[in-house]
């Protein structure tokens, strides 16, 4: 899921939960511009945090696992 369709998504949830974390990965969204609209946009909600992965966060839970 893009970025800024997660933080839109989360944004339904709000009101049923204290803190909201975002997890994504950067994939190629930085270059495109989409990682800022979604920092935006959860900045604004004041209670959604945003933590974004390297490009081989799934190989280190593998290893981890």
């Amino acid at each position: 899921m893009y970025p800024l369709k997660l933080i839109e998504h989360e944004i339904k949830y709000i009101n049923k939960y204290n803190h909201i974390w975002c997890v994504f990965d950067l994939d190629d969204f930085h270059k495109q511009g989409k990682i800022k609209k979604a920092y935006k946009l959860a900045k604004n909600c004041h209670n959604i945090s945003i933590a974004c992965s390297n490009f081989s966060f799934e190989i280190w839970l593998i290893y981890h696992y």
